[in-house]
């Protein structure tokens, strides 16, 4: 397969090549590929045991919602700080993020948002709204539009958005990705720029449940400053998903009074 390297390269490059509005920051090239090295210099001195162990995600790319913290990396929480503002460079990383790095994800950019995260449907913001990734005249989902958009065109292997109301499932049902919203204090949301401290979830934007569930369980070992963190060992607990995916899977339709969007809000105005 591809070396890291080679990962974070095509990574860079689709992302650099972008015009659906889905970044506000890239990360330069160079320091991305002297992560890369740097991890995999660091993997070639383990076993292929300690890399599993410590390196799960090694090979991996991932994006970062802009109203998570990456260290020195501007955060804007989509607020107008374009030329001649300038955003604040943040001097840690969120909890999550650093976790996920360590276990040997690489940190492409910060993705763009509904501005403070406070909408649905990823044009609200200074950055240009989000186009979707089937459709530039449709809808990309907000808030975290420019994570759903990425991972659905390719550009990094999974991202990070949040959600308080909607924000991370949104953007994955319209760009048919997989949107992973944990309960709430399962990811630490140390280093993240609230909308609603109380119901403010980080949640994993990936092309498969199997791989949220993976990013889950590195992401959910994270701890920080956050009244609301629970024990990652939370994890070890229930049924879990077997790798060929479920054997009884049982879902739900909405019938159609529920779908019926049209009318929405009439009753109440009766």
């Amino acid at each position: 397969g591809a070396s890291v390297t080679e990962v974070a390269e095509e990574s860079c490059a689709r992302a650099a090549a972008a015009d659906r509005n889905e970044w506000i920051h890239l990360i330069p090239k160079n320091q991305v590929l002297e992560r890369a090295e740097m991890l995999e210099k660091r993997a070639a001195s383990m076993s292929q045991e300690q890399r599993q162990q410590e390196l799960p995600l090694l090979g991996t790319t991932f994006a970062v919602k802009d109203n998570l913290m990456v260290k020195d990396v501007p955060s804007t929480n989509a607020m107008d700080l374009r030329p001649p503002r300038r955003a604040p460079i943040a001097h840690e990383s969120a909890a999550v993020v650093e976790k996920l790095q360590d276990h040997g994800a690489l940190v492409i950019g910060k993705t763009n948002l509904d501005c403070a995260a406070t909408g649905l449907v990823g044009v609200r913001s200074p950055y240009g709204a989000c186009q979707n990734s089937f459709d530039r005249e449709f809808l990309s989902g907000g808030s975290s539009s420019g994570s759903g958009v990425a991972v659905a065109l390719g550009q990094v292997s999974f991202s990070l958005g949040t959600d308080t109301a909607g924000s991370g499932r949104v953007p994955a049902a319209l760009n048919n990705i997989v949107g992973l919203k944990a309960s709430r204090g399962l990811l630490s949301t140390h280093g993240l720029l609230p909308a609603c401290k109380s119901l403010d979830c980080v949640s994993i934007f990936s092309l498969t449940v199997l791989e949220a569930q993976r990013i889950m369980e590195v992401a959910a070992k994270a701890s920080g400053a956050d009244p609301w963190d629970r024990p990652a060992k939370d994890l070890a607990q229930g049924p879990r998903l077997p790798p060929s995916g479920p054997v009884n899977f049982r879902f739900g339709i909405p019938s159609r009074p529920f779908v019926d969007f049209n009318s929405f809000g009439s009753a109440a105005q009766a």
